[in-house]
């Protein structure tokens, strides 16, 4: 495929480009000649060329591309360094740092990489003890167990940021406390003027008062001026007791007498307008001003205990090497020997990056020729620190230079013309100024068949039932795809995807096709913890390591181990009285054979291995073999034999029986994520969340399950480098007496922001759902979630679903092309 005009301005320009490449124009095709055009036209040598990728997967690819680009084009030596050239991730790159620095890194010479799986493990198992040691016991007496643990994890997973936030929080307290006692001063000035005045008319003013029989009426004026004074005096360094003396103000009762009854008003409006800075704090911020050293002085010395421990253990995780790496470059020799050696960079999915990312690539590019691919449409990871901003940025440094140039790429060549506008049109309605348009390449197909359908049910009947009624229809749906093909051609079902926002709203979906004997293949989604197969495992461990464990027998019960009914289980609950289930189920013949086999189990438990354990007791119920023939069978069989592997990693680090139960129990209550096994290479229909189907295409998307927004707790602990840090603590009491919420202060500005930020991830990421279509997109959806009905998350609106983002755009779609379904149970199925 030859270049087109866009791609060839950024291919031949010799100096610094930053191209905006729109979902599918073609950025690999261009980074590849981009490749050629260095080697053949610069005389670079590949060797001297680093080449970014996102995943290793796409650092595969585009080393193939890159070989295929070559040959025939340069001298055979070239094309063979491309083998050895730099091609990769950012980490892989930073790990090369790392390795050829170690000194300047502060790393061991030797290290090794911890993957996801085995730093989850080794954090699991040494924070305790680096919480031990880098904990003031001061902190630790003040803040709950929990809250200080979430809150150290949370900054230990960006250790740059965390930092900028600790002296953003400075700054701002400082400012803020300057500013309020500035105000208090000029109000003291105030008050003794007025204070002077009264002592004019003080002996007429007494004999009024005690007249009117209102002795407190005098007192309760000087009180007020008191606490305003004892307010100025605490603001600086106790804003909360400083509140409460403003707060005491508001109820002091005014006198009959007009003159003093509007001078005490005056002193509580001036009261209520000094608090209004104070009631923006919180006693979490109380706490942050009061203790914010001893806070960062934690996350400090926990930091040092677990870098020291690596240290040891010669080992660094994907974070580590992003610091390390940045740590080296800091040195000149370092940074001048790789300006030196490299001569040129190319970087894909650079909207992708976090700061600390680009400013690796940012130093390392010096006079380089650099070339850098992003799309701000597709910034989707900000749940793993991403930062879209790194990229505008770089654009606006390209635009800045004499020889830089940006090129945005608009030919589209992966969906055909009418899809492609009908997205067009939606996307311009959703990402506002970030829309870009895309120019078709592919013709439409010469069939009155529509391209966009959109599938809604009306609501008003049972929620289940609504999404029984949609995974159906939409399996239904799938299943006249393959029988009857498109306009251009058979369907088979490794063309067929179904994308959801979240990967749990997938599985009616999974099992409407396979009841229809669809094959299907789940993607990866979710911690592999929280999916059943690995919590039928740690039931059954747990339960060995513990019979009197009844939650974890339960689970096992119930589990396709030994599939007990539920009927069953009550009868039994209702007679076991006292005893513990395994004494009940113990007398109980109904069960006899969980017995005899968690008998045999629990007789093998001090000899064998956990993993042993699991598969003896697979052999002994059969579990795999019902899992084969559950719904999404390919996925479960995975998750189990990755759970697996997950014990078998717990024995390598010496875990027994009950050490591997804790270790696994501590995953799970910490919420550290172990990532799920990629599945591939059938023919089968692809089910997948968006997340995980960025970079892909089929010929036929289903999105699915629009109506349903995201969910997560709100976290204890939110920190930006510009904005500073702040907590929320359920155990503090709100800042004003009538607010029952304590999502006040620092914390509801930082959640604020939080969730505008994810309320623009999530238009962004439908855009990404939206182009990965080439010839049929078919929206699906219970209703339309209106606005004013959405659920209110303290002061801010949780983020909305995908059905909220295309509400304007309903008009578009109603424009294109659409067939009648026939009415589908429960409610009426539209198009």
């Amino acid at each position: 495929m030859s270049l087109n005009p866009r791609q060839k301005q950024a291919v031949e320009h010799d100096g610094p480009v930053a191209v905006e490449a729109g979902a599918g124009t073609g950025k690999t095709h261009l980074m590849a000649h981009r490749y050629l055009w260095l080697v053949e036209r610069k005389g670079f040598s590949p060797l001297e060329i680093v080449a970014v990728t996102f995943t290793e997967k796409a650092a595969r690819e585009l080393r193939a591309r890159v070989r295929r680009v070559l040959e025939g084009q340069v001298a055979p030596e070239r094309v063979y360094e491309v083998e050895a050239a730099p091609i990769g991730t950012l980490h892989s790159l930073a790990a090369r740092i790392c390795r050829e620095y170690p000194e300047e890194a502060g790393v061991h010479p030797s290290f090794r990489v911890l993957d996801e799986v085995e730093s989850t493990l080794w954090l699991s198992e040494h924070l305790d003890e680096a919480m031990e040691e880098g904990v003031p016991p001061e902190l630790a007496r003040l803040l709950p167990p929990r809250l200080l643990e979430e809150a150290l994890l949370a900054l230990l997973r960006q250790p740059l940021e965390a930092e900028k936030a600790f002296r953003a929080l400075e700054g701002r307290f400082a400012q803020g406390w300057e500013s309020l006692e500035g105000e208090f001063r000029e109000a003291r000035f105030r008050w003794a003027e007025k204070v002077r005045l009264l002592a004019d008319e003080g002996a007429r003013a007494l004999a009024q008062l005690r007249s009117a029989h209102h002795p407190s009426a005098l007192a309760n004026l000087y009180r007020a001026c008191d606490l305003l004074l004892q307010a100025a005096d605490l603001a600086p360094d106790h804003p909360l007791e400083a509140r409460e003396r403003l707060e005491r103000i508001r109820h002091l009762r005014p006198p009959r007498f007009d003159e003093l009854k509007n001078f005490l008003r005056e002193l509580k409006e001036k009261a209520q307008r000094a608090a209004r800075f104070l009631p923006e704090l919180d006693s979490g911020d109380h706490f942050l001003w009061e203790h914010r050293g001893l806070l960062e002085q934690a996350f400090l010395g926990v930091r040092g205990a677990l870098q020291e421990r690596k240290r040891r253990d010669g080992v660094l995780d994907f974070a580590d090497l992003e610091v390390h790496a940045l740590r080296a470059l800091d040195h000149p020799h370092v940074l001048e020997a790789y300006q030196a050696r490299w001569k040129a960079f190319l970087v894909d999915e650079h909207q992708d990056t976090n700061p600390t990312q680009g400013e690796i690539l940012r130093r390392l590019f010096g006079e380089a020729l650099a070339t850098v691919v992003g799309d701000r449409k597709q910034a989707i990871y900000g749940f793993r620190y991403a930062d879209h901003r790194v990229f505008a940025q770089l654009l606006e440094e390209v635009r800045a230079k004499p020889n830089g140039r940006t090129v945005q790429l608009e030919e589209n060549y992966r969906t055909q013309a009418p899809l492609l506008e009908a997205v067009d049109r939606l996307a311009a309605k959703f990402l506002g100024p970030l829309h870009q348009p895309l120019r078709p390449t592919r013709p439409a197909w010469s069939s009155p068949e529509p391209c966009l359908r959109y599938l809604r049910f009306e609501q008003g009947y049972d929620t289940k039932r609504l999404r029984e009624a949609e995974a159906r229809r939409v399996a239904q749906e799938v299943q006249a795809l393959l029988d009857r093909g498109l306009p251009n051609g058979p369907v088979r079902p490794r063309e067929v995807a179904l994308l959801a926002r979240t990967w749990n709203a997938l599985e009616p979906f999974i099992q409407a096709l396979e009841a229809l004997g669809i094959p299907t293949l789940p993607g990866g989604g979710g911690s592999l913890l929280d999916t059943p197969e690995a919590r039928d495992g740690l039931a059954l461990l747990a339960f060995l390591a513990d019979p009197k464990d009844d939650l974890a027998l339960l689970t096992l019960l119930r589990s396709p181990y030994f599939a007990v009914p539920d009927a069953l289980l009550h009868r039994v609950a209702e007679i076991r009285g006292d005893r513990s289930w395994w004494e009940a189920l113990r007398s109980n013949e109904a069960l006899s054979r969980p017995r005899e086999v968690l008998e045999s189990l629990l007789q093998d438990r001090h000899r064998l291995l956990p993993s042993f354990l699991l598969q003896e007791a697979d052999l002994a119920t059969g579990y795999t073999a019902v899992l084969a023939h559950l719904p999404g069978a390919e996925r479960r069989l995975a998750d189990h034999g990755a759970f697996l592997d997950l014990v078998r990693a717990l024995e390598a680090r010496g875990e027994g029986l009950a050490g591997a139960v804790s270790r696994l129990k501590t995953l799970v209550l910490r919420g550290l994520e172990v990532p799920r096994p990629p599945l591939g290479g059938l023919d089968a229909v692809q089910i997948m969340s968006v997340h995980a189907a960025k970079g892909l295409e089929w010929r036929v998307v289903f999105l699915v399950a629009m109506d349903r927004p995201p969910w997560a707790p709100e976290p204890p602990v939110l920190f930006h480098p510009d904005q500073g840090l702040a907590l929320r603590w359920k155990g503090v009491q709100p800042a004003h007496p009538r607010r029952k919420d304590s999502r006040q202060g620092l914390y509801a500005e930082l959640l604020h922001e939080g969730l505008r930020a994810q309320g623009e991830e999530e238009a962004r990421l439908l855009y990404v759902a939206l182009t990965r279509a080439k010839d049929v997109l078919i929206l699906s959806q219970t209703g339309f979630p209106r606005k004013k009905q959405m659920p209110e998350n303290g002061f801010f609106p949780k983020v909305p679903s995908f059905a909220i983002f295309l509400e304007e755009g309903w008009e578009t779609i109603k424009s294109f092309p659409a067939v009648t379904c026939e009415e589908a149970d429960p409610g009426s199925f539209l198009v």
